[in-house]
């Protein structure tokens, strides 16, 4: 692997969209960084590289070594962004270095690449067979393993990846490992994928895959790439111009917002949204936030919600947390004080920056409905298919028997309140 303490140095770098230099980014000590376009890019109505960045002539100046939100939302997260910054020697605030070291070959159709280079083909990680006898997911983890020149946005331990028996060679994969935040953690969003296709929304492509000691890993299908090439991808977080850390800043209600003004067909968008919103309160997932909804540009130039993706049960991780710490049950859902769960609920509030996580009831997904301009009638309908989508059972959960029990127990709780 080249030395990436190399990016340091660099002063100045050029952004290429769909294979075309598009713009600038250019450190300097007195001025900070600066992005702008290449007065060429814009003379030929080259598209905006971003939704935050309008394709004007005027440029836009940050902080020392910062980047704007949809480059900094470009940046691998948690343990994967430790190593990232180590392997460059230089700060967590450093973005503008960090970028260019991780930034040729990261979700979309950006590259960004040293001034007077071209990018260049950057191979995945890790090449995925049927039989990986000789391969041990622990070496690719986070900590020790091998650090992703393909950047890939996210905190859940991952890699680029290619599959060697796939007839198309164009299709790239993302593999995921289990990360220790919780047990099974790529078993239970591989099983929350296939319940999630009942929800008849687009869902990301995926399969579990073995390695020689019998570890689990999930191998998933990149939308973000074609035989055309690569596409235009945004996540809400960067549709909103926040940068990663402010992901659980916003309610539900402005995601979604911000996501269907992007698409070609708002009523379908508002749908599939409100969709992902419910179902993560239906299955305990707690990590929906602003960066795990996006959009993807089609060759037609078309914008959809993307095919949902990262779907977990944040749920049991807090009771197996509760578990550890003595708590009856894992988790408190019966107490005095009347509140009927104190469950962690979802990542964002639902009714606005004042609103709830827990506790949500029917009349509270009818107003979220409201919001996202759905008639009402169809928002029941929603629910019922929601309900019926997200049913699980002791069988299918792959966790240990006390933890699935209190799993079920909580979301009992959450289907009686929105049930007709």
């Amino acid at each position: 692997m080249k030395n990436l303490e190399y990016a340091k140095s660099v002063t100045q770098a050029v952004i290429f969209k769909k294979g075309r230099a598009a713009a600038t980014l250019t450190r300097s000590p007195d001025r900070g960084v600066v992005f702008s376009y290449l007065r060429s890019y814009l003379n030929d109505g080259g598209p905006a590289i971003a939704s935050t960045l309008p394709a004007l002539d005027v440029p836009v100046t940050l902080g020392h070594g910062n980047v704007p939100a949809f480059f900094a939302g470009l940046l691998p997260e948690g343990e994967r962004l430790a190593k990232l910054r180590w392997a460059v020697k230089t700060t967590i605030s450093d973005e503008f270095s960090l970028l260019l070291a991780a930034g040729e070959n990261p979700v979309g159709d950006v590259q960004i690449v040293p001034a007077g280079e071209k990018p260049q083909s950057i191979p995945a990680l890790l090449t995925v067979t049927k039989t990986m006898d000789d391969i041990n997911f622990a070496d690719f983890a986070a900590v020790p393993g091998p650090v992703d020149l393909s950047s890939l946005a996210g905190m859940q331990d991952k890699v680029t990846a290619s599959y060697r028996h796939d007839k198309d060679p164009t299709r790239a994969y993302i593999l995921k490992f289990n990360d220790g935040s919780h047990e099974r953690q790529v078993e239970t969003e591989f099983l929350l994928l296939n319940k999630a296709r009942a929800l008849s929304i687009p869902v990301a492509n995926a399969r579990l895959v073995y390695d020689g000691v019998g570890q689990a890993a999930l191998l998933i299908s990149r939308f973000d790439r074609s035989p055309s090439g690569p596409l235009a991808v945004e996540d809400c977080a960067q549709l909103m111009g926040l940068s990663p850390g402010r992901k659980f800043s916003v309610p539900s209600e402005a995601v979604a917002v911000a996501a269907v003004k992007m698409c070609a067909s708002q009523a379908l968008a508002a749908r599939n949204i409100f969709l992902q919103f419910l179902f993560a309160w239906l299955t305990g997932n707690g990590n929906l936030h602003a960066k795990n909804i996006s959009v993807v540009q089609q060759d037609n130039g078309e914008w959809l919600v993307a095919p949902a993706y990262d779907l977990q049960c944040t749920l049991a991780s807090e009771i197996e947390q509760g578990f550890a710490a003595g708590v009856p049950g894992g988790i408190l859902t019966d107490l005095l004080d009347g509140d009927p769960s104190r469950d962690p609920g979802l990542a964002l509030p639902v009714g606005g920056s004042a609103g709830a996580r827990t506790g949500l009831t029917r009349n509270d997904w009818l107003r979220f409905g409201r919001t996202l301009h759905i008639p009402e009638r169809l928002v029941a309908k929603c629910i019922d298919k929601a309900l019926a989508a997200s049913e699980l059972s002791m069988e299918e959960l792959p966790f240990e028997r006390d933890v699935s029990a209190a799993v079920l127990r909580v979301l009992a709780i959450r289907r009686a309140a929105i049930a007709r």
